[in-house]
């Protein structure tokens, strides 16, 4: 039978790797330009729209803070727990 402390490490595992995999993903997003461009609204780089490129990551980022969160709670509820 599993002990109550194995889940929640369990979970902590899960969740820290779901949050490694999420953060490694935002950091490779790039959102490119498609057809006509209005230099006036957008910061370009190697056609790379800056801000749609910024907004898609910090989405991503979150989902990552989130997992990462749930990786810390996990583990923090194994410690108090008896061996």
């Amino acid at each position: 039978m599993t002990s109550l402390k194995a889940v929640f490490n369990g979970i902590a595992a899960v969740a820290a790797l779901t949050s490694a995999v999420l953060w490694f993903g935002a950091a490779k997003i790039r959102i490119s330009v498609w057809g006509d461009v209005a230099p006036d609204a957008q910061i370009l780089f190697d056609d790379v729209d800056f801000f749609a490129t910024v907004a898609e990551q910090a989405k991503w980022n979150r989902w990552a803070a989130l997992a990462a969160g749930v990786a810390a709670l996990g583990q923090a509820m194994a410690l108090t727990l008896p061996t």
